[in-house]
């Protein structure tokens, strides 16, 4: 094998272990025996499970017979997103073979990466679809319950790995745990704690209220969940006042700014050039009461923030991805040191490789990817 093709090989390999496209963790993706509702069990998602235990589980939490059948179709979709993938691993170990050429390796990573990153955003849209419907955001008890089970998994880690993962672990209930799974498709990663977000004021449950209430999908491309609690999370903690968002949909990103907004006394100036989009995000805002706090500013974002002139606490891009470059160049002036840029979408097959030069190799940002097992977010510090 030449060196050349031994490297690729080692990336591909440190790329599915390390980067972990962590499909495995929302239940075992071996082929393997009999396994029970949660990690570990046979192929697809948890496997094969009790259907008289996980009623019994899920109906003490507060499901009822039609939420019940919801998940199961939920479970449903799961297996049939992912089967793909799992063909695509497959070719992916076949082509870092002996015989293989330099040519078909990156052709089939290059493949394997797309089809990856349009999986977990199929996956995500899924669950998030299953959230709204089952109402979880204000049923504490039916979600942790579905967390523990491993029906939900916002992480997604542990897909990957060119051999074969460990023996399945015990399933969720009923059953046994999967044997072992076929290549890279172990059982990934111990469980993670689960969490929410429990509201604390009547302002931060209206918003939330909101934002339960708000259609996903491909046309409205809102990030998941858990990409706007970190949003929130890193705007309250750096007590930011001046936001800018490029990309506003129907308002649901900015919605979770808003929430650190509303405690640091800031406020948001939200980009869109969709004018049905502008239309609904503010009236979420308005129904969120948040609209004193946010302003949509209607157009091209290439041209409108360069009207912008005050100092930016944070600074999140979630547009047009080859457009990155260009509000970076325009408003990092403007980013105040010790601010920080976050950016969505920063998957291998999303991700402008202009962008990424942009905050990886200026010595005065400080960049770290996260959520990479999902859409990917950038974190870029500004340097003091």
């Amino acid at each position: 094998m030449s060196t050349r093709k031994m490297l690729v090989s080692a990336v591909v390999v440190v790329l599915l272990v390390v980067s972990g496209l962590a499909l495995a963790q929302r239940g075992g993706m071996g082929r393997g025996g009999p396994g029970g509702f949660g990690p570990g069990g046979g192929f697809g998602p948890g496997g094969p499970f009790d259907p008289a235990q996980m009623r019994q589980a899920l109906t003490e939490a507060g499901a009822t017979e039609a939420e019940l059948q919801a998940i199961e179709g939920y479970r449903t979709t799961q297996r049939t997103v992912t089967e793909p993938l799992v063909q695509a691993m497959r070719s992916l170990r076949e082509a870092t073979g002996e015989t293989a050429a330099d040519e078909q390796v990156a052709q089939a990573v290059s493949k394997y990466e797309a089809l990856k990153a349009s999986t977990l955003t199929q996956l995500a849209k899924a669950e998030d679809s299953l959230k709204t419907q089952l109402g979880l955001a204000t049923r504490a008890k039916l979600h942790a319950a579905l967390l523990s089970l491993a029906v939900l998994d916002n992480g997604m880690r542990g897909f990957g790995g060119m051999s074969g993962g460990p023996p399945g672990g015990p399933g969720g209930f009923g059953g046994r745990g999967g044997g072992r799974g076929g290549p890279g498709m172990g059982r990934g990663t111990a469980p993670y704690f689960g969490s929410q977000t429990l509201p604390n004021t009547d302002s931060e449950r209206k918003t939330l209220a909101v934002l339960q209430d708000l259609p996903g999908g491909q046309r409205m491309e809102n990030v998941p969940p858990e990409d706007g609690r970190l949003l929130r999370v890193l705007a309250e903690a750096i007590g930011a006042r001046h936001v800018v968002e490029i990309g506003t949909s129907n308002g649901y990103s900015a919605l979770w700014l808003s929430l650190a907004l509303r405690d640091t006394g800031g406020k948001l100036t939200t980009h869109e050039i969709d004018l049905e989009r502008v239309a609904l995000a503010r009236e979420n805002f308005r129904r969120a009461g948040v609209d004193d706090i946010v302003t949509v500013v209607e157009g091209d974002a290439h041209e409108t923030v360069t009207r912008i002139k005050e100092p930016i606490d944070l600074l999140f891009i979630d547009a047009d991805k080859e457009g990155y470059i260009d509000y970076l160049d325009k408003l990092l002036p403007l980013v105040r040191p010790g601010a920080l840029v976050v950016a969505h979408n920063m998957n291998p097959a999303q991700a402008d490789p202009r962008y990424v030069d942009g905050i990886t190799r200026n010595p005065a940002l400080e960049t770290i990817f996260l959520h990479m097992e999902g859409t990917g977010v950038g974190v870029t510090l500004k340097k003091r």
